[in-house]
């Protein structure tokens, strides 16, 4: 008597194709919109949200998970020993979801600032949530760089969520990748077709509400 077994191939295929996505993004794509969205921060960021990719929305997840990843562990590396032996995990897992809620509130707001003049996609705005997260990744390994030479300000930053523990230096880097976010949000809404001008204060309107809800949600994490 014959039994029909399960063909296991077809669950495990997606997973493969995942995976295979992520190795390829790590060893290939990463790298190519890095130099691309730094080297070519007008036409090189507005040309990768014109012609996206065809796997844009996995890339987009990518960058999401690895901006978690990389805050998950470079948070409890850079936190001071004494506060470690301490520190519950859940707070570890708390500060490192941060970046991501903002990176996802970008891309929720350019949504819907874009359903008033351009062509908004929700999958699509996934990867301008996701580009913002590079200048996000930069700025972490930074902070881990200035841990290992024995800085304190930026080490601050992490551990206590404020920007004012910065101090004037590390004020200054947090506004220069702020800039670097509000320019690729800006050749996003360039990119959907929206007006030179609405581009332009939409942009840092985006960040400024990404922010506030970011914040908000921060405080509820907290609370």
């Amino acid at each position: 008597m014959e039994t029909n077994q399960p063909n296991t191939s077809n669950y495990s295929e997606p997973k493969d194709k995942f995976s295979d996505e992520v190795k390829n993004f790590y060893t290939k794509d990463l790298k190519e919109i890095c130099i691309t969205v730094l080297t070519k921060p007008i036409n090189g960021t507005f040309n990768i949200f014109k012609n996206p990719p065809n796997n844009a929305y996995q890339q987009s997840i990518i960058l999401f998970l690895s901006i978690f990843g990389l805050y998950l562990v470079g948070t409890y590396l850079i936190t001071p020993e004494p506060m470690r032996k301490v520190m519950e995990f859940k707070y570890v897992v708390k500060s490192s979801l941060i970046p991501v809620v903002f990176m996802l509130m970008i891309s929720v707001v350019s949504f819907v600032l874009k359903s008033i003049s351009g062509k908004p996609d929700l999958k699509g705005e996934l990867l301008t949530g996701g580009l913002a997260g590079i200048p996000f990744g930069i700025l972490f390994l930074i902070i881990l760089m200035l841990k290992m030479f024995g800085e304190k300000n930026m080490e601050n930053l992490v551990t206590t969520l404020d920007p004012q523990s910065a101090g004037l230096i590390g004020g200054l880097f947090l506004l220069y990748f702020m800039l670097m976010i509000i320019n690729i949000v800006q050749q996003s809404f360039l990119a959907s077709r929206s007006n030179d001008a609405f581009a332009w204060y939409m942009s840092p309107i985006t960040i400024l509400a990404s922010t506030y809800l970011t914040v908000q949600i921060a405080k509820a994490f907290f609370s």
